[in-house]
């Protein structure tokens, strides 16, 4: 493999475009890995992080939405959960959750905890049949009944 170099009128010339389109955009252009662009550009200083972005960089990364379009999803995610408005809409629970929090349309979920007694019944319930439906029984997540199980069987240890 041979190693290439650059001379520093090269280098300038590819941290001007990265400044201008990205890193990642010189990148492929240049073959030159986002990693030696920086290095490059301690010597240099050209690339600054608020450089202008192409707009579609732009429009991928900082998508607005307006409120017609929030309440759209805060009225689906009142209705069916957040985990299914987030998987229609493709967007992650905790913007919905701060949507939510702007503009209250549903109430959040209140976490429920669990007494010891109430766990051991629900233990004792999926050891008898299964986790799976000791979690349907009890509206839980499987995760939590493992977890609560493991625990108990360490504590006997």
């Amino acid at each position: 493999m041979e190693l290439r170099t650059f001379t520093d009128e090269e280098k300038i010339k590819i941290l001007k475009y990265a400044n201008k389109y990205g890193m990642t955009s010189a990148m492929r252009k240049y073959n030159v890995d986002v990693a030696t662009q920086r290095v490059w550009n301690k010597k240099f200083n050209i690339y600054k992080k608020t450089g202008r972005r192409t707009k579609a960089t732009y429009k991928k990364k900082y998508k607005h939405h307006n409120t017609e379009y929030k309440m759209e999803v805060l009225l689906f995610t009142k209705q069916y959960g957040i985990s299914k408005a987030g998987r229609k809409y493709n967007l992650p629970a905790s913007t919905i959750k701060s949507w939510n929090a702007e503009l209250k349309v549903y109430t959040p979920r209140k976490h429920r905890t669990f007494t010891d007694s109430k766990k051991a019944e629900i233990i004792q319930f999926a050891t008898e049949n299964s986790v799976a439906q000791a979690a349907k029984k009890y509206n839980l997540g499987s995760g939590y009944i493992n977890h609560w199980i493991l625990a108990n069987q360490q504590n006997k240890k």
